[in-house]
């Protein structure tokens, strides 16, 4: 009986493991961090209306941390720019940002979850908000 016991709990548990990786879907990913860990852009301009934002790949970047702008980083592989620029009241949708203007590019960085726009021959860092 407790043999029973064990091998459905095991099936059981494999089955969630399975389902929530479909559910989830690679989409809601960036270097294994779900979408979910990120702070809701509106929470953040709710808190201060001036935030320097972009979102990218459903993934929420905040200017404001300042060891990232002195930090010893690469710049890496260009990713896209900037096709958009938010307005009050709307969405922040994939590859906007609340300042940086239309055409201004980005590219990843040799840290994990920090990516660099580059604006007239200027980089300004940009890191994942992480919820804790």
């Amino acid at each position: 009986m407790n043999r029973f016991i064990l091998v459905f709990a095991g099936l059981i548990m494999l089955v969630l493991t399975g389902c929530s990786e479909q559910l989830l879907g690679n989409e809601h990913k960036e270097k294994g961090l779900h979408a979910q860990a990120f702070t809701d852009p509106s929470e953040l301009l709710e808190d201060n209306p001036n935030a320097d934002l972009i979102r990218l790949k459903n993934i929420i970047y905040d200017r404001d941390v300042e060891w990232i702008q002195t930090a010893d980083l690469e710049k890496g592989k260009l990713i896209g720019e900037i096709q958009g620029v938010y307005q009050r009241n709307d969405e922040l949708k994939n590859f906007m940002a609340t300042i940086l203007p239309v055409g201004t590019k980005l590219y990843t960085s040799s840290e994990d979850h920090i990516i660099i726009a580059l604006l007239d021959g200027k980089e300004i860092r940009y890191i994942a908000n992480i919820q804790n």
